[in-house]
């Protein structure tokens, strides 16, 4: 009886308060979903030149090439470069060459990324080796009778992080902009129906 009279008294407004949550339902679906979608691709798009060069260094190590002839001598500090840093590492995982620079060193990987790339041939992975420095990692592993080992490509992600924060500000001003439109309407017809 109670919830029978609540719902006669306030029917009008059950009749507008629902269907205005469902709109914004729906339109947040929208939102998180177009913003997950974008900032996948981002970050995926982020390991297309470490994939290719990872690739191309394997096979080039496969086929008899020398480790210094397939890594550039430029030095390219991970913390302050966008440029691609590449690391050759033999089977048991000591650095062959590398043009990665951490403070004046070549970087440490956890043992762990090199495990997964020789379980499953490659590893991609976020790697932040401090705080501030977040790289985005190829590791692929590589061996016939004759050579094996790592190929590990990385670059920093300072220039895909800005992105991302540019879409998570367009991706809620675009958000907040449509529940205010939404709200405004909804809002309208509540108050025509007074």
């Amino acid at each position: 009886m109670l919830i029978g009279n609540f719902f006669k008294k306030y029917r009008k407004y059950l009749g507008i308060i629902v269907p205005w949550f469902s709109a914004t339902a729906i339109v947040t679906i929208i939102f998180v979903t177009l913003y997950a979608s974008i900032q996948k691709i981002y970050r995926a798009s982020a390991n297309d030149p470490q994939i290719e060069l990872t690739e191309n260094v394997a096979n080039a190590l496969l086929a008899g090439a020398n480790p210094e002839a397939v890594v550039t001598n430029q030095v390219v500090p991970i913390d302050k470069s966008l440029s691609v840093f590449v690391s050759i590492f033999d089977e048991s995982l000591n650095p062959v060459i590398s043009n990665a620079n951490l403070e004046g060193e070549p970087p440490i990987l956890p043992r762990g990324v090199f495990d997964q790339a020789r379980a499953y041939d490659e590893n991609r992975v976020t790697w932040e080796p401090r705080p501030g420095v977040r790289a985005a990692i190829v590791v692929r592993h590589f061996a016939n009778d004759r050579v094996a080992g790592f190929v590990l490509a990385g670059r920093n992600l300072r220039e895909i992080e800005t992105r991302e924060q540019a879409l998570t500000l367009m991706v809620f001003i675009a958000w907040l902009v449509s529940l205010a439109i939404i709200a405004a309407r909804y809002l309208a017809r509540l108050l025509a129906g007074l």
